[in-house]
């Protein structure tokens, strides 16, 4: 398994300078610049393939909510993050492969030739895990929130508010 951390990939892909001040936004400016990273990627905005609904930015919030779920049920360890990769043979789309599966894939002897393939291919890997899903769930919100002038944080705060009122577990329902 490639030893690196899921720090070092951040620093990697997105470099030291920005990672400073991912850490210094504040909520709403976090909401706008993922706002503007979607329309970038034309997931959002006038290039966008199509637009999409309410319903459908709320499935894909719940399907990531899913796929933390399901990692949990992978490895129970919410705060364990592995790595996986996307890759492409003789026109056949592999997606979300560990290195074992690409040591199949490839027909590579050992898994140091499998991290030297990745690297000669320039590929980037997936964080997956509890961890990186919910953050992909918070992707979407801040996204869908910032697209429809959804102040999340004064939503945040209405709803603690309501919170505080409210007795000790309240509704009494259980899981």
């Amino acid at each position: 398994m490639v030893n690196v951390s899921h720090q070092q990939i951040v620093l990697e892909l997105v470099g030291q300078q920005e990672l400073r001040e991912l850490e210094e936004w504040s909520l709403p400016e976090m909401q706008r610049r993922i706002h503007e990273w979607a329309i970038s990627k034309e997931w959002r905005g006038p290039n966008a393939e199509t637009q999409r609904t309410t319903g459908d930015d709320i499935a894909l919030i719940v399907s990531e909510a899913a796929e933390a779920l399901e990692a949990f049920r992978d490895c129970a360890e919410p705060t364990r993050i592995w790595w996986t990769y996307d890759v492409e043979v003789e026109g056949v789309k592999f997606k979300h492969c560990s290195e074992e599966q690409l040591k199949i894939i490839w027909n590579c002897d050992d898994l140091e030739e499998v991290e030297q393939m990745i690297e000669d291919l320039g590929l980037i890997p997936k964080p997956q895990g509890v961890g990186p899903e919910l953050a992909d769930c918070l992707v979407r919100i801040l996204d869908y929130c910032e697209e429809h002038g959804i102040a999340l944080l004064e939503m945040m705060q209405m709803v603690m508010s309501h919170n505080e009122t409210r007795p000790i577990r309240h509704g009494g329902k259980h899981l």
